[in-house]
């Protein structure tokens, strides 16, 4: 989602978004519009309520261009900074093939054991147990089965800038449909993109970000993008200026963590 509103308001609104449970990512951006969200919803009618009912009533607040992801190709936790061999990234993956394959449906308990990671994913399953209501075997049934069939997953973040990627860029584009999947398939690969995304928008289908270290760089990506794929035309720029919240946590001035927010979801 994309967020104008008027300069004066901007902090307050920003202080605002990174409150909300269901609001997981906050960064002001470049552009015609001051604000770039991630969003949590339950469903279409859900993520509607939250713009009219609560957004809309902010100070200051002039537009929210809502644009909903309909697949995701890339997206930050699978991003390596390629630190790991192809042998060394198998051998963390060597025990799955030998579990019982993962159950599709969603258990009571669920959520509430996903909040409880959120603060800190190394917690004992001792204490996660006392905080979900769950027994201390449950929970690690749990934990295998929800991260063997992707509806939880874990991600190890780093402070951007610090880490040497200087700039954030985010493009909007549009791209024939059967294209899409060759462009998330070769994406994939490329090292500096940390979302693909598959979008409905007002007139973009593709979401982009990617990490960075130079300005050249950035002018580079985009004509590489369009070198490899001639149809894709790009809609829109924007330069992350800065991020304050990242998947629940509250960043300084220097990009690290500075506070958590526990996950919700508008429902």
């Amino acid at each position: 989602m994309r967020v104008g509103c008027r300069p004066d308001a901007a902090t307050a609104l920003g202080e605002w978004l990174c409150a909300c449970p269901c609001v997981v990512t906050v960064e002001r951006t470049s552009g015609r519009r001051s604000f770039q969200l991630l969003v949590a919803a339950a469903d279409p009618a859900a993520l509607d309520d939250f713009v009219t009912a609560a957004l809309a009533q902010r100070p200051g607040v002039t537009e929210a261009v809502v644009a909903t992801s309909l697949h995701v190709f890339v997206e930050g936790s699978g991003w390596r900074p390629q630190a790991l061999d192809a042998a060394q990234r198998a051998a963390l993956t060597a025990d799955r093939h030998r579990l019982p394959p993962p159950s599709p449906r969603r258990r009571t308990g669920d959520l509430e054991l996903i909040v409880a990671l959120g603060g800190d994913a190394r917690r004992s399953a001792v204490e996660l147990a006392a905080d979900t209501g769950l027994s201390d075997a449950t929970v690690l049934r749990r934990i295998s089965d929800m991260t063997r069939s992707h509806r939880l997953v874990f991600r190890c973040d780093v402070a951007r800038e610090a880490a040497g990627w200087a700039f954030s860029l985010c493009f909007w584009a549009r791209l024939p449909a059967d294209e899409l999947t060759e462009l998330g398939a070769t994406l994939a690969a490329w090292p500096e993109i940390r979302l693909c995304s598959a979008v409905a928008d007002d007139d973009s289908n593709v979401l982009l970000i990617a990490w960075l270290r130079t300005q050249q760089d950035c002018i580079a990506l985009e004509s590489r993008l369009r070198q490899r794929f001639p149809n894709l035309h790009i809609t829109e720029r924007q330069l992350n200026l800065r991020t304050l919240e990242r998947m629940g946590r509250l960043l300084g001035s220097r990009g690290r963590a500075i506070g958590l927010v526990p996950f919700g979801i508008w429902g």
